[in-house]
């Protein structure tokens, strides 16, 4: 699992998958939680130690390409305006041509962060070419809201590889808690 953004969100995923026993990658061009990453390892250690989990499993930080090259899921979770904000690397359309072509061909993309972050003629040619195995997008993580009829993503050749959700997570009052 890679997780693309470790702000509130990315970590509150992070915090989830540590007790599905797998890998977990992490990237974040802005703000890396080292003092959490290593506090998930600690678990992740103790609950190999004591025979809970039966494969020892690890997380760490790693580039933008380590991240899509070796994730099975790559979920994005970067909200900061699409490079407006605390980072020099800019997120607009991070999720290109170029970088797709970096995820292995059976991973899944999943968005839940903010439209701009991908360029959605670059995921419907992924998917129509088969360069990654699937694609979930939430509710605003489209240019525009509603997706238009006319757009790539509700292409008949990939519907059946492309999830578009709406984004009815947010309503939860959990998701609306601060740290």
């Amino acid at each position: 699992m890679s997780i693309i953004g470790t702000g509130r969100i990315g970590l509150a995923m992070i915090k989830k998958c540590s007790g599905f026993d797998m890998n977990i990658l992490c990237y974040d061009p802005a703000y890396q939680n080292h003092e959490y990453v290593k506090s998930i390892q600690d678990v992740m250690d103790l609950r190999h130690a004591r025979g809970i989990q039966r494969e020892k499993t690890s997380i760490k930080y790693v580039s933008l390409d380590e991240a899509l090259a070796q994730g099975d899921f790559v979920s994005v979770y970067m909200c900061r305006c699409c490079g407006k904000g605390e980072s020099s690397t800019p997120t607009y359309h991070l999720f290109n041509e170029t970088n797709l072509r970096k995820m292995k061909t059976t991973a899944f993309w999943v968005n839940t962060s903010r439209g701009p972050v991908v360029e959605e003629a670059a995921l419907a040619k992924a998917l129509r070419e088969k360069w990654i195995g699937g694609a979930a997008l939430a509710g605003w993580c489209t240019k525009t809201e509603p997706l238009p009829t006319d757009s790539p993503l509700r292409d008949p050749a990939i519907e059946d590889r492309c999830r578009l959700y709406p984004h009815f997570a947010s309503a939860g009052r959990i998701t609306r808690l601060s740290d």
